[in-house]
Parts: C-alpha cells; sequence; structure tokens
C-alpha cells in the first residue's frame, strides 16, 4: 500500500472516530448511570388535585377519617439522596383536602421497620435534620420563588419558616425559620411507620384569590437513619425543596373564603419589686410596688406579598402595694 493510501485511510478512521464518538459516550454515561443505580428519567411538572369537604377532617394525627379517602393519594417520590433519581426505599403518601377557609393535607410515611425511626427533638423551629421529618412547601404566590416551609417530626414537633428567592437559609435546612404561622399538626408513630396531619389556614398564607387557584408545591420525606431524602418534584442533587422554580403545582382549590392575614396578639407583663429603706431620701420609695406594662401586635395582610406589623407598647408603671 502505498503512503498516500495509507494516511487516508488513517484520515478516514479518524473521521469515524470523530463522527461517532458523541453516540459512544451517550452510550457509555446511560451505562454508568445504570451501573451506579442512578436513573436518568428526565424531570416533569407534577400536579396534586386538592378535593374539597364540607367539614374539617380529624387532625389527630391519623388518617382514620373517612373524609381522607376522598383525596386521591400521590406517592411517586423519587429520591434526591443517596442515589439521585432512584425509587425511595420507604413508601411515602400525601392527601390534600381544603375547606372554605384551611387545606388540610393528611400524610403517610410507610416504614419497613418503624422501631428505628428516629424522633427525639421536641423543641419548636429548631433544625430538624437529626430526627426522621415531612416537610410541606407552599409557593401561595405561584411565582416561583418564594414559599412557606412547614415541618413536622414523628413526635409532632413543629419548624416552620419562609424561603425567599430560592435560598436556601444556611445549613441542613430549608428557610429561614424566623417566621413563624399560625397552623396546626398532630403525628403517631404506628405499626406501618408514621402518619401525621396538618391543618394550615389561608390566612396564613395571606393568600386573598379565591377562585381556580393553582400553588406551587412540593414534599419532602428525610429518612434520618438512611440519610435519605425523598422529594415529589425537583429531586435532581443541584435542586432540592428550596428550589422553588423545580416546585409542582396544587390544582382544584376553588371558592374559598378570604384568605388576608389579620392577627391580634395583646399581651400584660406583670411583676414585683422591693426597695430597702436605705433608698429613703433619694426620690423612691422603700418596700414592696408592683410593675405592669402590656401592649398589642398586629399583622395585616395588604397584599399577597405584602404584610404590615404594627406594635403599640403601653409605657410601665408601678403600683405601691406596701410600705
Amino acid at each position: 500500500m502505498s503512503r498516500g493510501a495509507s494516511r487516508k485511510s488513517g484520515l478516514i478512521h479518524v473521521l469515524w472516530l470523530v463522527a461517532f464518538s458523541p453516540c459512544l459516550f451517550a452510550q457509555t454515561d446511560v451505562a454508568q448511570l445504570q451501573k451506579s443505580g442512578q436513573s436518568a428519567a428526565p424531570s416533569e411538572l407534577r400536579i396534586v388535585q386538592a378535593s374539597r369537604v364540607d367539614r374539617a377532617p380529624k387532625l389527630d394525627g391519623t388518617l382514620d377519617d373517612p373524609l381522607w379517602q376522598q383525596a386521591t393519594p400521590i406517592s411517586n417520590f423519587l429520591q434526591r439522596e443517596p442515589y439521585e433519581g432512584q425509587p425511595p426505599t420507604e413508601k411515602t403518601e400525601v392527601r390534600v383536602l381544603y375547606t372554605k377557609h384551611s387545606v388540610y393535607f393528611g400524610v403517610t410515611c410507610f416504614d419497613s421497620d418503624p422501631k428505628k425511626v428516629v424522633a427525639t427533638e421536641l423543641r419548636r423551629d429548631v433544625s430538624q435534620h437529626l430526627d426522621d421529618y415531612f416537610e410541606i412547601v407552599i409557593d401561595a404566590a405561584h411565582d416561583r420563588r418564594n414559599a412557606y416551609v412547614f415541618q413536622i417530626t414523628p413526635l409532632g414537633t413543629q419548624r416552620d419558616a419562609l424561603i425567599t428567592e430560592e435560598d436556601q437559609g444556611g445549613g441542613d435546612d430549608d428557610g429561614d425559620a424566623g417566621w413563624d404561622g399560625v397552623w396546626t399538626s398532630e403525628a403517631r408513630i404506628t405499626e406501618l411507620g408514621w402518619t401525621a396531619t396538618v391543618a394550615i389556614p389561608f390566612s396564613t398564607l395571606n393568600f386573598m384569590k379565591s377562585n381556580d387557584v393553582v400553588w406551587g408545591i412540593n414534599f419532602k420525606r428525610f429518612i434520618r437513619r438512611k440519610n435519605e431524602e425523598d422529594l415529589w418534584s425537583g429531586w435532581r442533587r443541584v435542586y432540592g425543596a428550596s428550589r422553588i422554580s423545580q416546585a409542582g403545582e396544587l390544582h382544584g382549590i376553588s371558592d374559598i373564603g378570604s384568605g388576608r392575614l389579620f392577627v391580634i396578639k395583646p399581651y400584660g407583663l406583670l411583676g414585683f419589686q422591693h426597695l430597702p429603706e436605705s433608698v429613703a431620701g433619694t426620690g423612691f420609695t422603700p418596700g414592696w410596688s408592683g410593675l405592669y406594662t402590656g401592649g398589642v401586635d398586629a399583622k395585616i395582610g395588604l397584599r399577597s406579598n405584602l404584610v404590615a406589623n404594627a406594635t403599640v407598647n403601653r409605657v410601665p408603671g408601678c403600683a405601691e402595694c406596701a410600705s
């Protein structure tokens, strides 16, 4: 074979590698994903339907109330950690109901070994990442950037927070726990795992639209002993529950009452003080005296994303009790 023919053959061989290498690399990537236990399935917009009921279901931490059966459960969670995109090792079901003034979530966290469920924390609003927990993320304004976070452990311990502009909030927790909302919840550890019921008034979400409601929504379950994080939507490792733009949607809520936030919290403080006889002549009266003060805190929703806070304080007073 001539030198020219040899060069031509070598050139054709190189061109063949360049032309077909993307396919070879793509096949290699898929094979590596399958070998590592990861899923190459694309993400998709997920939708959950809320079912209307005439009365609130029992919020006792169980789903024994027949009203819960009117809701279609969702269970298509996927792992974010430790095996991205794989089915969860434990099944989770969520049901959504609503009345004119509140939305309700019934959660079943199945567990193949309920005795190993981790639940120790009883303090509200502290980090729950050392326990099992379930998290609800609600983007009530559907702006795909901001959301409310509601967490509950198998002991019923609550944590609530705000996610702003998809900010993680730092550490292992979603959102800033400085926000406190008005909501109720209960949880029970059972022979099948643990269950929880959650009620959130529309006013807590400062939600004012009343018909054809669409929320951004997501759910997360954390299994402590396995360090497993299961998400309903946005399960990619680069996303997570704080990425509101990757949340699913809640449909079906309509014809509800005003959700304008209006919270009044009056408070009062009482105390006593004792001054010795040595203060005589200094302008103070020796003996026992009572101390008292009070005030009112108010939160008023102006728009879905704007809340006015007002505080009225009474100047502390003193009343002589004895001389």
